[in-house]
């Protein structure tokens, strides 16, 4: 296994200061990744080449007649055009994407908010891509519920909030979607009972079934605001990785494609610092899993699985980048047959050499969700926001929100 070492992206502008990021991959397999700026702007920077050099920061506005909005989540049409999905305090659904496949961008478009609650400020929305090409995004409502919307057609227009309830025990908290082998879609949150719940497609791209508790780790689920992640190994099976309340970090998986789910296991913690926040997750180009965190030491960590779909290895640190320490939330995105970590202002690429398989890597896209606890949000309308640098903490006067 080999990696380059960190390399800086920049920033907008030296009075800016850029929000945790969210990666995709374009249609030619060119990197995108946008983050919320301290201005009130969705940012974006891309690769020129696949794999390679860098563009500029460009700004994307924001949505009109709203002061701010959730991190974003983006996934691709089914004709290869980047969407982007967030939630304004006006607690609509807003979205933007490109006028071609990895060229241009749209204005911000509303698709409202649900007809008996308000979209969740708090959370950023989930999205999935149905088998059919049709995108669908998911939201926790202020009544407790999750909420779900889709395009009626591939690349179409919109439809309706529909709810789809929430356990009698728990209100829904960060939703995740992931999808099954078989194309259904399966949404995933910690409940408040600190269970992982579960809902799923009765057949890929219609209907649904009733709620399901897959229980919690022995040692308890480290809280319903640090929500899990999913991922499909190569076989098809899913699997969910989430934080326990001993630090360690658990995981649960399906026994087969689109069956039944194991009993949890823990991957323990990094040997020298804790985990300070929830994980991301990717499948390298042999389809072996590789999973990160941030650590109290201010380092990545990761670990991966050495026989893929099976066994894990133990914990290694990735470092810091020069000058600072990585505070925020890391993305993964699998591309190219490496693994690209981003966070504000930098980059690590991480190569796998050893694999046998020469197989085309999917752009499957993990969604890094928003955490309102990695933020100090004040009553009087400002925030402390603790940028990717410990020593440098700003404070910017905005509304009151959880960004």
């Amino acid at each position: 296994m080999a990696q380059t070492n960190w390399t800086s992206l920049g920033k907008p502008a030296n009075n800016i200061t850029l929000s945790s990021p969210h990666a995709v991959q374009n249609a030619d397999g060119r990197l995108e990744v946008l983050l919320n700026g301290s201005d009130g702007n969705l940012w974006h920077i891309g690769q020129i080449t696949p794999g390679k050099n860098w563009g500029t920061w460009t700004s994307l506005s924001k949505p009109p007649n709203t002061s701010f909005f959730t991190i974003p989540v983006a996934s691709k049409n089914a004709d290869g055009r980047i969407e982007a999905f967030s939630i304004g305090d006006d607690a609509n659904l807003w979205h933007i994407w490109q006028t071609a496949p990895g060229n241009g961008w749209f204005n911000w478009f509303s698709s409202g908010k649900p007809s008996s609650s308000l979209g969740n400020v708090e959370h950023a929305p989930g999205v999935e891509i149905n088998t059919n090409g049709r995108l669908e995004v998911f939201t926790s409502g202020t009544d407790g519920a999750l909420w779900h919307i889709y395009q009626l057609a591939p690349n179409g227009t919109w439809g309706t909030w529909i709810p789809l309830g929430k356990p009698s025990q728990t209100n829904v908290n960060i939703p995740i979607a992931g999808k099954n082998a078989d194309g259904r879609v399966e949404v995933f949150f910690i409940g408040d009972d600190g269970n992982l719940w579960r809902i799923w497609q009765n057949a890929p791209g219609n209907g649904w079934v009733n709620w399901s508790s897959s229980g919690q780790p022995p040692e308890k689920t480290a809280g319903p605001t640090l929500p899990p992640a999913v991922v499909q190994n190569l076989d098809g099976r899913l699997e969910v990785f989430l934080l326990g309340a001993d630090g360690a970090l658990w995981h649960i998986w399906q026994n087969a494609p689109n069956g039944t789910w194991s009993n949890w296991a823990s991957l323990r913690k990094p040997p020298t610092a804790a985990i300070a926040g929830p994980p991301s997750v990717a499948q390298n180009k042999d389809g072996r899993l590789e999973l990160l965190v941030n650590a109290t030491d201010g380092a990545l960590w990761h670990i991966w699985q050495t026989v893929t779909g099976k066994s894990w290895g133990g914990w290694a640190s990735l470092g810091t980048p020069p000058h600072t320490t990585t505070n925020l939330y890391p993305f993964v995105l699998a591309s190219l047959g490496e693994l690209n970590i981003t966070f504000p202002y930098f980059t690590v690429a991480i190569s796998f050499r050893t694999s046998p398989l020469n197989l085309p890597l999917s752009a499957f896209a993990l969604y890094l969700r928003w955490i309102t606890t990695s933020w100090i949000v004040l009553k009087s309308k400002r925030f402390v926001s603790f940028g990717i640098s410990r020593r440098q903490v700003e404070t910017t006067p905005v509304p009151s929100n959880g960004k």
